[in-house]
């Protein structure tokens, strides 16, 4: 009986161990390709480990922000297959330029997502590079891919009084009505990258993992483990995938008749108000990295109602120039190549320009909410 015992324990352990083994294996080769990948030396591997994923890294305040101390130089291809040479380099404070803080000269504060973390070109050929060297300025720019209004504002509040800029460019974007409302961005599949961040919620942060199954699972899966987070996104995404119509559609088609993208809208407001007051009496250049509307149109009404000025023809330019037959694009066929960023930054530019010529810029203060 012992040994029947024995080979039936044994039966059960070998698949057991079988899976631990090639979940270990797994584990270990994706680390290792994503380390060379990033050019990291091995001395470096163990400080990227616990939540670190390339140029973002876990932050229980944040959710996730950009890696502090990150560089990689790796080539990347326009949407007509153009390669080009990416060299990328974030600060002890995760920043992707950081000017001086004791120059006389304007300080510009930019914050936004992937748009302004511009993964996608050089240091120097991001769209607040290249409009502050033309309009010789001080440029502070932060940016983290899929952030939402709130952790905007949270690295606004964070920096602005050690900056004190005169002018804050605020870099929105269509899916920020998603990462603004939990339910959301649990129901998008295009915009949801699974991960738990801060929302706004009845007047205060909450942190919220909006996928509700094996939560806990979770929480240690992304901290721990890149398998982990590379089989369970799928999963996620499957389950979604035949899920018709999309959220997105659906808001497309009702706009506010939505009643989870009417309190996005209103999410978002609050969110932009509270920024508004916090940055006086610095003055606020916000702009849509997309024209998608609705949410566009809601951006424009919802800036406007705070005081903030909104261009609209950033992201018009850019797409206008595309239509023409110009390469600006990335080849994820969304954000822009280091052509797109010279025509946005030509276009901020401009309005940056007349604001620091008219001398109605003034730089902001300690003030709190």
């Amino acid at each position: 009986m012992a040994g029947l015992r024995n080979s039936h324990s044994l039966k059960f352990l070998i698949p057991v161990i079988a899976v631990l083994t090639v979940a270990v294996v797994c584990e270990v080769g994706l680390r290792v390709y994503h380390f060379l990948k990033e050019g990291l030396s091995v001395r470096q591997w163990p400080y990227r480990i616990v939540g670190h994923y390339g140029a973002t890294t876990l932050d229980k305040d944040l959710g996730w922000k950009a890696t502090e101390d990150y560089s990689i130089q790796r080539t990347e291809t326009s949407l007509e297959g153009r390669p080009y040479t990416v060299v990328i380099n974030q600060d002890t404070n995760g920043f992707r330029q950081f000017g001086d803080l004791k120059s006389d000269k304007p300080k510009v504060l930019v914050v936004g997502d992937s748009f302004t973390h511009a993964l996608e070109v050089s240091d120097g050929n991001t769209y607040y590079s290249i409009m502050g060297k033309k309009l010789n300025v001080e440029i502070f720019a932060y940016g983290v891919g899929n952030y939402g209004t709130l952790q905007e504002f949270m690295i606004i509040d964070r920096y602005l009084e050690k900056i004190r800029p005169q002018i804050v460019i605020w870099q929105l974007c269509s899916n920020d009505f998603m990462n603004n409302d939990a339910d959301l961005y649990n129901a998008s599949n295009f915009h949801n990258d699974f991960r738990e961040r801060p929302y706004w919620l009845n007047g205060q942060v909450v942190y919220i993992l909006p996928e509700s199954r094996l939560v806990g699972f979770r929480r240690w899966g992304y901290k721990y483990s890149q398998f982990f987070v590379f089989i369970m996104t799928r999963v996620d995404q499957l389950t979604r995938e035949h899920v018709k119509p999309t959220i997105e559609e659906q808001i497309e088609q009702l706009d506010e008749h939505h009643h989870g993208f009417a309190r996005a809208v209103r999410t978002t407001s609050e969110l932009l108000a509270i920024g508004a007051r916090r940055i006086a009496p610095a003055q606020i250049v916000a702009f849509n990295c997309d024209i998608a509307e609705p949410y566009n149109r809601h951006f424009q009404r919802l800036a406007k109602q705070v005081g903030m000025i909104f261009l609209d023809d950033v992201a018009r330019a850019v797409q206008h120039s595309a239509e023409e037959g110009n390469d600006v694009y990335h080849a994820d066929s969304t954000h822009w190549n280091e052509k797109g960023h010279a025509i946005a930054a030509g276009v901020l530019g401009d309005t940056v320009k007349k604001l620091l010529e008219q001398g109605s810029v003034a730089a902001a203060v300690n003030v709190s909410d």
